[in-house]
């Protein structure tokens, strides 16, 4: 499917015959819907302008396509999904007239009469500014940009190292969302714009060699924490690519499409595959200069994007915390944050960015030593005897002390996970960013709790008192806090604001539980908070997930087995053909004998027929001789 009907854009649609799921969905979005059960049933009155989407379901029954027509031509339809039950003849030569009005098929694949639940996206060449033809290059490029869009973020700057298709870049353009797009042709990485650096660089060119020119081109020219991708080759380009400081995130399993993205963990065979994802070490940086790309500027906030200000390395918010730049392999991550707990201040925020992942890592079970827990009690515990600490020093005191008491509380030691909530939330959110306050609230929350399963009700209503009122003050902030600059505001501030209003919720639950003295009440109050919706939601998904994945496995063991048994039956034909062969070689060598009996034949009775004309002459003589 083309992003033109993936995305869903703002526009005029026209729905003949849809169902209500799809129809609430453009409602809801704010789009200018109309939907009818048939094309007799469009009210003139109520669609009265050009359409920009038209979706139709074609039954067997629709055999008006001259009506169908005219209605295209009178609403000026730009894009069309035909969605047919059964294709026929007369769908085929429907399709054709579209054509020949100046449409396209958004795709390479011939439809043919009979076909079942055929989805056919049509678009006007004239209505759309770009300018690109479809093509068995362009479907090949299609299917791995949809799979590698969540590497991609807003703001990168990215380059397109071709061969100089036009069409291709023209496709590219249309297809990535972004303003920060250039190609370059592999051939001209000699004569490049020099001292321009970015954030990604993909391959395209399929003829790209990895020699000498460029390496040096990768080493100059990709960030750190910038990301390299390739399609369509071997991983032990890996080895190559190391030399440069990339290192290899993710990769497909396979060399199809179809094949999913999987994470680096550690080893992987040498194998061809349709994607290859590097990212360049983000702790090798010294010759590089930082620009906030993904935000567009570092303040206001006052302190929120302040990365350059306050890390020794302000790539590693964006490699190894932030979503959804950050290194997707676990094992990567590792690495990158004991080099950072080896060769960094003990103080510093790159310090403690590092302690917080490998923290998570040990609260999630992917790392199994302790020693984690000596590192984040250190810092913490030092940081507290600072006289002067940064904005981000005090952000990664505040979600340390918290992951320490998520720790201790998986580990059953409750008693010591208090005292840790609490250094949490008496520390101030002005020191850094109301953000902070997803963690504060949390600490909040999971002291009450404890504290009311302890039956110590009057402490537990104390300290609820306590964060009700610092909830204001979470909300009562200046504008910039939470939208940056207007004319570019952030939105990821909103979203973190979610979780804070997710814990303000659980947490007056809890208030109003108290007050009616029904201490289980807030349990089921908040299980209908957005979190925990989310996270029924992400176990249903992950469960869909495993079964795809088994379905998956079955169908790649089956095709395996149908694959084994073709090649079977492609050997046996050929057994068949040879055997055909030789009763050919063998019939054409009868023929020859049976033409040579013939033929011999033939001579014998010449012969025989030579003797006896010679016989009657002797004879003859004979008789002339006796007279």
């Amino acid at each position: 499917m083309s992003n033109l009907f993936e995305y869903n854009y703002p526009g005029r649609y026209l729905l003949i015959n849809y169902n209500d799921e799809f129809y609430k969905k453009l409602l809801d979005s704010g789009y200018i819907v109309h939907r009818f059960n048939s094309i007799n049933g469009i009210d003139c009155n109520i669609v009265t302008g050009p359409i920009d989407y038209f979706y139709i379901k074609l039954s067997t029954e629709i055999s008006n396509f001259l009506e169908l027509c005219n209605l295209i031509d009178h609403y000026r339809i730009k894009n069309l999904m035909l969605s047919i039950e059964c294709v026929n003849e007369g769908h085929l030569d429907f399709i054709d007239t579209l054509i020949e009005k100046g449409y396209q098929i958004n795709s390479n694949d011939k439809i043919k009469v009979g076909e079942g639940k055929v989805d056919i996206e049509i678009t006007s060449i004239k209505s759309h500014q770009h300018n690109f033809k479809l093509n068995r290059e362009i479907l090949y490029l299609k299917e791995r940009i949809d799979k590698i869009v969540s590497y991609i973020c807003s703001g990168d700057e990215i380059l397109i190292v071709d061969d100089g298709n036009n069409n291709i870049r023209n496709y590219l353009s249309y297809q990535i969302i972004s303003d920060k797009i250039k190609f370059i042709q592999s051939s001209d990485l000699l004569i490049r714009e020099k001292n321009k650096q970015y954030n990604i660089i993909f391959f395209i060119n399929k003829k790209i060699t990895f020699d000498s020119v460029t390496l040096e081109f990768l080493s100059e020219s990709l960030l750190p924490s910038g990301r390299c991708i390739l399609f369509n080759i071997n991983t032990k380009i890996r080895k190559l690519l190391t030399t440069v400081n990339l290192d290899i995130e993710s990769y497909s399993s396979t060399d199809k499409i179809s094949s999913s993205i999987v994470n680096y963990s550690g080893s992987i065979e040498n194998l061809c595959s349709s994607i290859l994802i590097f990212m360049r070490n983000p702790l090798i940086f010294d010759s590089f200069k930082y620009s906030e790309s993904f935000y567009g500027y570092n303040s206001p906030p006052d302190n929120l994007l302040a990365f350059q200000r306050d890390y020794i390395n302000p790539w590693i918010v964006r490699s190894l915390v932030e979503f959804p730049s950050r290194n997707k392999s676990t094992y990567n991550l590792r690495n990158y944050c004991n080099t950072i707990l080896e060769t960094y201040p003990l103080l510093s925020p790159d310090y403690g960015a590092a302690l917080a992942v490998l923290g998570y890592q040990y609260l999630n079970n992917h790392l199994k030593d302790d020693f984690i827990i000596q590192k984040i009690t250190s810092y913490c515990s030092d940081i507290e005897k600072e006289s002067f600490v940064s904005p981000h020093q005090t952000r990664w005191y505040i979600s340390l002390s918290t992951l320490l008491g998520l720790i201790y509380r998986k580990k059953g030691f409750f008693f010591k996970s208090m005292p840790w909530f609490s250094k949490a939330y008496q520390s101030s959110e002005r020191k850094f960013s109301p953000t902070i306050a997803t963690k504060i609230l949390q600490s909040y929350y999971m002291n009450i709790t404890m504290l009311i399963s302890l039956e110590k009700i009057t402490s537990a209503t104390v300290l609820l008192d306590s964060s009700i009122n610092r909830i204001i003050d979470f909300f009562n902030v200046h504008e910039n806090e939470l939208l940056g600059r207007k004319k570019n505001p952030l939105n990821f501030v909103m979203y973190i604001y979610h979780d804070i209003i997710d814990w303000t919720i659980k947490l007056i639950n809890i208030k109003r539980s108290l007050n009616i003295n029904r201490m289980g009440s807030f349990y089921l109050a908040n299980k209908n908070t957005w979190s925990s919706l989310l996270s029924e939601r992400m176990e249903a998904i992950n469960f869909q997930s495993l079964l795809i994945n088994e379905r998956d496995i079955t169908i790649k063991d089956q095709t395996k087995i149908i694959d084994d048994r073709g090649l079977a039956i492609e050997s046996q034909s050929i057994m068949i053909d040879e055997r055909d062969n030789t009763i050919k070689d063998q019939a054409k060598l009868i023929d020859e004998r049976d033409n040579t009996i013939r033929d011999q034949t033939q001579l014998i009775e010449e012969r025989e027929s030579t003797i006896l004309s010679q016989e009657k002459i002797i004879k003859k003589l004979q008789d002339l001789a006796k007279e």
